[in-house]
């Protein structure tokens, strides 16, 4: 699936801010030469989910530290 990235000179993922960011991180293990082609896309509407936002935000970095190294 990522293959069909390659074609495209700019990549975004069109998701809650939680799921991109995801998204982004497996692509920079999977190919960094394509996730340096990334780039923020709307993630955040104003007042979207606005009660999960806290919670998405501290699941994303928890995750995205277990996931680092």
């Amino acid at each position: 699936m990522v293959t069909l990235l390659e074609g495209f000179d700019t990549i975004k993922f069109a998701s809650n801010s939680l799921y991109a960011e995801q998204a982004r991180a497996y692509l920079w293990k999977q190919r960094p030469d394509l996730a340096a082609r990334t780039v923020q896309a709307r993630d955040y509407q104003l007042g979207e989910i606005l009660l999960v936002k806290p919670l998405a935000a501290f699941l994303g970095i928890r995750n995205l530290g277990e996931n680092c190294c």
